[in-house]
């Protein structure tokens, strides 16, 4: 049996974000507005702001959700949202939610609160034979990160949800960048969640699970995120949160906005499905041309920077006709990837000698902006 598609909640005009959001874009007709969060701090506290002033519809699509405590704390506002009559949609890679079937299944069985899993393993508990037969498709996953809140506000950029991505890890922390979006930009970010929702690669969390959790498994489920959300109220890190400069910004009313036009660029979601050698689903055949076009300065901020051959054509190309190139990536000691590191360092020397910018982020030091003095 078919099934129907599902749609970002329709903007009705008439809740208080609504009204802000529409106020504040009079004056830029077909603009977007723009809000940079380069503090892992300043992109919890707007993720929860965000689900707290949602009244109509919350749709978040992550790679990973880890458990731990903001997981658990952004869990905890999702469902929180969903009881006071927020519809929310939640739509995970099967990379890390495979192992967390029991509890995303008692978030699924609150009537407002819908779960999906992209691009499921066939076998979600013993994968290695997969990778031996399957390894085209199984390791070619998604990893858009976006929050879009009643259709009107989007958060995005290379965050997952996890301790190490909102500086809560007492280990090491990623150093990353999100970007808080409203007008046609926010738009675009809820029309791709959609693409992916309905997507066929997109399976609902209930027709995947062995077991279904019992009544009381799932109140108990929804109490222990409470609970823990309680607990957390009083702790450093929560206190930390409360004293950012975002929602200080957010609460005088002097939060830094850009506005302008803007576009988001995204794969579409039958990527997964085609061959190695056809981009034509890629967003890189859409960014390309911009590349091109550019003839003052080319920004790229990129943790995998694999440029290839044609890539540094491109960049090479930009310096020739005057543009500045910037590109900042990671180190080897700041990469957790090393086989990135591996694959991308053979392009260090051509991209120096064509006059390209590039920066190395380094692993040694805390950084709550980026500056050159880091790199």
């Amino acid at each position: 049996m078919e099934r129907a598609e599902e749609f970002t909640v329709a903007v009705t005009g008439d809740s208080a974000l609504d009204q802000t959001i529409s106020d504040f874009l009079a004056p830029y007709p077909d603009q977007s507005a723009a809000h940079f969060l380069k503090d892992g701090l300043d992109a919890f506290a707007a993720r929860l702001t965000a689900a707290d002033r949602a009244s109509r519809s919350i749709d978040a699509q992550y790679y990973l959700f880890h458990d731990d405590v903001t997981g658990g704390l952004y869990a905890e506002s999702l469902l929180r949202a969903a009881k006071r009559g927020v519809k929310v949609r939640l739509l995970l890679d099967d990379m890390g939610a495979h192992r967390r079937d029991e509890f995303l299944l008692a978030l699924d069985h609150h009537p407002n609160f819908d779960i999906r899993i992209f691009n499921p393993f066939a076998n979600r508990n013993v994968r290695a034979l997969e990778y031996l037969y399957r390894f085209g498709l199984v390791t070619r996953r998604m990893h858009n990160k976006s929050m879009v809140v009643d259709g009107v506000v989007a958060i995005t950029g290379g965050r997952n949800i996890g301790d190490d991505y909102f500086d809560a890890s007492p280990k090491s922390n990623f150093i990353d960048l999100d970007v808080i979006v409203f007008g046609p930009a926010a738009d675009q970010v809820a029309g791709q969640f959609d693409d992916y929702w309905n997507s066929p690669l997109s399976y609902d969390i209930d027709n995947l699970a062995k077991q279904e959790p019992a009544p009381t498994e799932v109140l108990s489920s929804w109490q222990a995120l409470h609970d823990e959300a309680v607990r957390q109220s009083d702790s450093v890190y929560l206190k930390r949160v409360e004293q950012t400069a975002f929602l200080e910004d957010l609460r005088e009313g002097t939060l830094p906005i850009s506005i302008g036009p803007a576009m988001v660029l995204v794969d579409q979601p039958q990527k997964v499905r085609e061959p190695l050698y056809d981009d034509t689903t890629h967003l890189a055949p859409d960014l390309w041309p911009y590349f091109r076009q550019a003839v003052i300065e080319l920004v790229i901020l990129n943790p995998y920077f694999i440029p290839s051959d044609s890539g540094v054509q491109v960049l090479s190309d930009a310096v020739k006709r005057g543009c500045r190139v910037v590109v900042l990536t990671n180190s080897l000691a700041a990469n957790d990837v090393v086989a990135v590191h591996g694959h991308y360092a053979k392009y260090r020397k051509p991209l120096i000698k064509a006059g390209v910018e590039l920066y190395e982020l380094r692993a040694d030091r805390e950084m709550p902006e980026f500056d050159e003095m880091d790199l």
